[in-house]
């Protein structure tokens, strides 16, 4: 039973993870490379490292899942735009420009 518990707080986990990344992240290839959108919210702040490393962990996950940029990557540009400004925190959309190496 307890054993059963624990693959379900799992699975669950896991799929929280995927259907963030599906609301929260946006790729696109371009003549020059890609455009990763992504945001920062209060929850995942805009200049924290941490959120930071979450946001280009969705990026590295969809280049090995969809075999782009097996050499490395390099990002060019990251703007992020003010989309929210709330009392609890602001809201914003990061695009990165990035290419392949």
């Amino acid at each position: 039973m307890r054993k059963t518990a624990l693959v379900l707080a799992a699975a669950s986990l896991a799929a929280c993870g995927h259907y963030e990344r599906l609301d929260t992240t946006h790729f696109n290839q371009t003549p020059t490379g890609f455009e990763f959108r992504a945001v920062a919210n209060p929850d995942h702040p805009l200049d924290d490292p941490t959120a930071e490393s979450w946001r280009t962990n969705f990026l590295e996950n969809y280049l090995e899942a969809n075999h782009l940029c097996p050499n490395g990557y390099s990002i060019r540009e990251r703007v992020p735009t003010l989309v929210d400004h709330a009392a609890a925190g602001d809201s914003y959309d990061i695009r990165y420009e990035g290419t392949c190496r």
